[in-house]
This record gives C-alpha cells, sequence and structure tokens, in this order.
C-alpha cells in the first residue's frame, strides 16, 4: 500500500510541474572533456542531456608560408523529435565553411527507437561515462 501511495505522489509531483521546470535538466551538459594542446591549440567534446553533441579542435597550423590558426568541428542535435541535424565545419584565415546535413530518425529507418527510449544511464554508457 506504501508503494501504491509513493507512486502517486510521485505522479502527481512530477504533474504539477510546469513544462519549463521539466526541460530545465534538458539543456545541461552531462559529459564535458577539455584538453589545452602544448601546441597552443585546444580540443573538446559535449553530450547535454537533449541529445547534443560536439567537437571540436583548434590549433595553428601551415597554410603556404603563414601560421594560421584553423578550428575544425562538428555539432549534432535532434530537430522535430527524430531528425538527426549536424553541423561540421572548418573555420580559418578564409573564413567560416560549415556543411549542414541531416538523417531523418539516424538512419535506422522507422523501426528504430526513438533517443527519448533510452535512459540516461544507457546514454552514459554508450558514450563511457
Amino acid at each position: 500500500m506504501k508503494g501504491i501511495l509513493l507512486i502517486v505522489i510521485v505522479a502527481a509531483v512530477n504533474c504539477a510541474l510546469s513544462e519549463d521546470e521539466k526541460r530545465k535538466h534538458d539543456w545541461q551538459i552531462w559529459k564535458y572533456h577539455y584538453k589545452h594542446l602544448p601546441n597552443g591549440g585546444y580540443k573538446y567534446e559535449y553530450y547535454t542531456y537533449d541529445y547534443k553533441h560536439g567537437k571540436e579542435t583548434g590549433g595553428f597550423e601551415t597554410i603556404g608560408d603563414k601560421q594560421v590558426f584553423v578550428v575544425e568541428g562538428y555539432c549534432t542535435y535532434v530537430a522535430n523529435g527524430n531528425t538527426y541535424i549536424t553541423v561540421r565545419y572548418r573555420a580559418d584565415d578564409k573564413g567560416f565553411h560549415p556543411t549542414i546535413s541531416n538523417n531523418y530518425n539516424g538512419g535506422f529507418g522507422s523501426s528504430a527507437p526513438s533517443m527519448t527510449d533510452i535512459s540516461d544511464h544507457a546514454r552514459l554508457s554508450l558514450v563511457g561515462g
């Protein structure tokens, strides 16, 4: 009986939360790595609770006869619940060069589970957390 009462109380509290309160946790970063490289460059990677992922490296490269700071990376997010958008980019002395691609439901077809079907613990284990 106490177990049922606890379930009812938890359900009532969850229903009482506003949508903003429910989403407050979504954007938070749950995994982040940063490394400063000895040549003055860097690299980092992050994952958020709302399925965003990004990775970037930056450092000096010799282009022609000059040293140029070059940044390369990508970020991925889920749009409309099942379309994965990936922005790959390179920024150098010639400007910012993005390439945008999308992949409906991760390319697995309509039978694939959505990202919302995967628990936080399962997601952490997939990325080595």
